[in-house]
């Protein structure tokens, strides 16, 4: 017995809903960067050398104020932020030893930057405050989970980070209440 040819008759409703949805894959496609001709222009790049050396610099990510970005050193144990108007840094160390930070992530609280970051090899996750240099570490509750990527819930009075967890194959969640400085898992 040979293969065999189908073929299947569509309401007109049925029919209009797959040619709009084949007219709107054409379109992303057409509208795809690596698709389209690339024309030469020209472009500036600037690079910043980071003050300490080997630090391994990981998972940047934006001010919300716009003053460009915040890092981590994942060598240097060090939460760092660069303000490319003034090519400053700052640099603010983790206080847990060989803490070795991996994920960040950035919002604002009642108009403070708060930074959210994982401690892959302490089995932590931090709660920083740049306005005054503080941290705020809690420990996992699962011994060697390995936290490494993190994101915020965006809104609220609170901070709801989420972050993976390597070597359980588990994703965490840690709510802070500024109000009362404690953190839930």
């Amino acid at each position: 017995m040979g293969d065999t040819l189908i073929f299947r008759s569509f309401s007109p409703k049925a029919l209009r809903a797959l040619l709009l949805c084949l007219m709107l894959a054409s379109v992303m496609f057409l509208a795809d960067p690596l698709t389209r001709p690339v024309h030469a222009t020209s472009a500036t790049l600037t690079e910043w050398t980071i003050p300490t050396a080997g630090s391994t610099p990981l998972s940047l990510a934006l001010d919300p104020s716009g003053t460009c970005c915040w890092f981590v050193e994942s060598a240097g144990n060090k939460v760092a932020h660069l303000d490319p108007s003034t090519n400053t840094f700052r640099e603010w160390t983790i206080p847990t030893g060989g803490a070795t930070p991996y994920g960040l992530a950035v919002t604002s609280v009642a108009g403070s930057t708060v930074i959210v970051g994982t401690e892959y090899g302490a089995n932590k996750v931090f709660v920083f405050f740049p306005s005054n240099g503080t941290f705020k570490e809690y420990t996992l509750q699962t011994p060697n989970s390995g936290p490494l990527y993190v994101s915020i819930e965006p809104g609220g009075t609170y901070v709801r980070a989420w972050f993976t967890e390597w070597f359980t194959n588990a994703m965490g969640e840690l709510i802070y209440d500024p109000s009362t400085g404690g953190a839930t898992f």
